[in-house]
């Protein structure tokens, strides 16, 4: 297409002829009010266009990139974003109808000029600029897109007059050295991106400063501030990877979200002026506040902070793998320490600090999630988890999820005494972690706490009740817990004396657990606090346990509680637990003792035990369900009390003719009172009205 006319078109749409590189002859309707954005980006062949008459609105880079070699600005014409005409190097002349407009073209240069009372504003250069150029004095403003593009410009005298520099003003041109007047009062969006600067100096102390003015100069290696200056922009420096080293003016109190992300930064000292690195000037970060400060620093290997630093926002010194030494200003201590006044860490603030061994953290309360964590890995990908072995958390108040998630290196952490809820994954996987001392007013252990870990003994705190998904709630016997699950190393566990309920999954998988107690047992077996009424499901699966106490004030578990465990003998004192085959089928179990006070066993309870020897039943027991002893064919005999009603059918399921069954009722009460079933696939001899060694009728 090489040519368009749209005598009647009142509208034209955002890239209407965009890349149409062909297209070198247009008619436009003269009521037309604006050139969209971009309408006509990209267009090389064409060279020259009539402009509507009643023509208001330049857009955005509405002829970027065109083969424009002159144009002419009707009176109409108000709003102009002068990004329209960035590198369109053919473009030498501009006409501009109304003189009286305050646009103009200035003699010398032929650019254009716009001035407002005193304000004059340098609005768009034209033509392939060459070497170093000189902007005039009395010039006070540069508008945005001014010199965007100018790569064989190598550098620029600014004027002492000028007071802003508008966004994209030498965007990606070819200026080496840049030094910014005292004057300067805003310094606009990505004023020297992508530019070939290796210097800048600063001497503006009360400019605004916009997002990425420097970002993306990758030969930038000197920066330098005058005094006073207080605050820096956001994305500043991002991506500069050849800036190896930054001095920061003493004064400085804001130092801005992503400013050296990125960058080729290997230290840096931040004065004691700053307090907060935070998402706002002056405003306390929390810990979801993102800042990514130093993130991606790969370089970065050391940083002194203020020593008045309050709060730290998230992704502070994300992905700095470098980072081995971090203190703050006035610090005499050995190793690495956070200041005594910083209080705040954020979410990630030290997520793949692979260099970063050890680190005190005197005063801090409040942290978030991940802070050295990382997030779980698919198969394959890397873990960005940081490389710390020694943490010192004295004041810690409030933990995020994953604290230390998958920091395989950890081996030491000391936490405030105060400390009353861990944090969920909160040393998931840190396989280094072989003991830990909880702090003594820990009530809540939360879920995935030490999923993973390497540790091998654990003394869980008094003030613990409950193991489960929610503080100071009782767990159910379903609510997922996986609170140890999968740590192999453990052999030890003290419970607490109170505790109530403990969910799912908690010991799941500790192979090598062989002990189980609770703080003040003295017994010989395995033992479970007196006060636990709940055991979630596959609480204790393939553990190494092989006696354990069942409590008295047991009411609640599950058929899978002991799965894959090598049980031989179980004390069970549970009164009335309801749930059914908490045994079933664990062949390693031979020996059973009764309680006094059990009331009540359960349907299946030893449902497939093959190796159970003999039982003594206590006379509190008054009811026994469904297939309790099914194919207990190891027992030779059973005494079934005066109070027992079999609740359920084939209780003794596969007893033979060489076992006996005492009963110490009669067999018309038996028939009246128990199931009709009960005897179903039962060969064994029955003698009733049994009372001790005088033998009954069979």
């Amino acid at each position: 297409m090489t040519t368009v006319k749209l005598p009647a078109v009142t509208t034209l749409g955002t890239n209407s002829f965009r890349d149409c590189v062909k297209l070198s002859n247009v008619q436009l309707n003269m009521s037309l009010k604006t050139i969209s954005n971009s309408a006509f980006r990209g267009c090389k062949a064409l060279e020259l266009i009539q402009l509507p008459n009643e023509l208001e609105k330049i857009d955005t880079y509405a002829f970027r990139e065109s083969g424009l070699t002159l144009i002419e600005f009707p009176v109409s014409l108000t709003d102009v974003d002068f990004s329209a005409f960035g590198y369109c190097y053919n473009l030498e002349e501009i006409t501009v109808k109304d003189t009286e407009s305050g646009f103009y073209i200035d003699e010398e240069s032929g650019w254009l000029m716009y001035r407002d009372g005193e304000s004059l504003a340098l609005l768009m250069t034209l033509g392939n600029l060459q070497g170093e150029v000189i902007v005039p004095e009395g010039v006070t403003a540069i508008g945005a897109s001014a010199f965007e593009g100018r790569r064989s410009m190598t550098g620029v005298q600014l004027p002492s007059t000028l007071e802003s520099i508008g966004r994209l003003a030498f965007w990606q041109t070819g200026i080496t050295k840049i030094v910014i007047p005292a004057g300067v009062k805003e310094i606009g969006d990505q004023a020297f991106a992508y530019s070939s600067v290796q210097s800048a100096e600063l001497n503006c102390k009360d400019a605004f400063i916009d997002a990425s003015v420097f970002a993306n100069c990758s030969s930038l290696i000197s920066v330098s501030f005058c005094d006073g200056f207080k605050a820096l922009g956001d994305k500043m420096f991002y991506n500069c990877s050849s800036l190896e080293t930054v001095v920061l003016p003493a004064g400085v109190t804001w130092l801005g979200v992503e400013t050296f992300r990125n960058s080729g930064l290997i230290s840096i000292v931040i004065p004691d002026s700053v307090e907060h690195i935070g998402e706002e000037a002056g405003v306390a970060a929390e810990v979801g506040t993102k800042n990514y400060l130093f993130a991606d620093c790969a370089r970065l290997t050391s940083v002194v902070l203020s020593s008045n630093l309050v709060t730290m926002s998230a992704y502070c010194f994300y992905n700095c793998a470098a980072l081995e030494s971090i203190t703050y200003n006035g610090y005499e201590g050995e190793g690495n320490s956070l200041p005594k006044t910083l209080t705040v860490v954020g979410s990630y603030a030290f997520t793949n600090t692979q260099s970063l061994l050890q680190l005190d953290m005197p005063a801090v309360k409040d942290v978030g999630q991940y802070v050295f964590g990382d997030t779980d890995k698919k198969e394959g990908e890397t873990s960005l988890a940081s490389g710390i072995v020694t943490v010192s958390m004295p004041s810690l108040e409030t933990v995020g999820v994953g604290l230390f998630r998958n920091c395989t290196a950890l081996e030491s952490v000391t936490l405030n005494n105060n400390l009353k809820a861990l944090g969920s994954y909160m040393f998931a996987n840190c396989t280094a972690l072989k003991n830990i001392t909880l702090p003594e007013e820990l009530t809540y252990m939360n879920t995935y706490t030490f999923q993973n870990s390497g540790l091998t003994s654990i003394v869980i705190p008094s003030k613990v009740e409950h193991m489960g998904k929610t503080a100071d709630t009782a767990a159910t016997t379903s609510e997922v817990v996986n609170l140890f699950d999968g740590c192999e190393s453990l052999t030890s566990v003290t419970l607490p004396a109170g505790l109530l309920t403990m969910g799912s999954y908690v010991f799941r998988n500790c192979t090598s657990l062989v002990k189980v107690t609770y703080s003040g047992y003295e017994g010989e077996y395995n033992a479970l606090p007196e006060t636990l009424s709940i055991l979630g499901s596959n609480s204790f699966e393939s553990c190494a346990i092989e006696n354990i106490i069942i409590p008295e004030a047991l009411e609640k578990s599950s058929s899978s509680v002991f799965k894959g465990c090598s049980l031989t003998t179980v004390v069970f004192n549970a009164i009335n637990m309801t749930t059914t085959s908490v045994f079933k089928d664990m062949e390693s179990l031979t020996t059973v003792i009764f309680g006094d006070k059990v009331a009540y066993l359960a349907g299946q309870t030893f449902y497939g035990c093959t190796n159970l020897q003999n039982v003594t039943l206590p006379d509190s027991i008054e009811t026994i369900g469904y297939d309790a002893f099914r194919d207990c064919n190891a027992m030779t005999e059973i005494v079934l009390g005066k109070n027992v009603i079999l609740d359920g059918g084939r209780v003794f399921w596969g007893w033979t003719e060489e076992q006996t069954i005492y009963v110490k009722q009669s067999a018309y009460m038996s028939f009246r009172l128990w199931s009709r079933s009960w005897m179903e696939e039962c060969n064994a001899t029955i003698v009733w009205d049994y009372v001790g060694t005088q033998e009954s009728d069979s």
